[in-house]
Parts: structure tokens; sequence; C-alpha cells
């Protein structure tokens, strides 16, 4: 049991970490960059 849970808890917080890298990429697109006078 706890090993099954240990392997979800890591399958969920490898998708948190990755939809937290996708959100970080798109404020950079949106908000950050243009602020910059960079292009996107």
């Amino acid at each position: 049991m706890s090993a099954r849970h240990t392997i979800t808890g890591g399958f969920v917080m490898e998708i948190l970490i990755a939809l937290g890298v996708v959100a970080l990429w798109v404020i950079l697109q949106i908000w950050v960059l243009p602020r910059f006078g960079i292009q996107t």
C-alpha cells in the first residue's frame, strides 16, 4: 500500500511541477517579456 502511494504521490508531483513550468512559461510570454520590449 505504502509503495503504491509513494509512486502515485511522485506522479502527482511531476504533473504539478510540469503544470507549474508551463504556467511560468505562459506568464513569461504574455506579461514579462513584452515589458522588456522583447517580441514574442
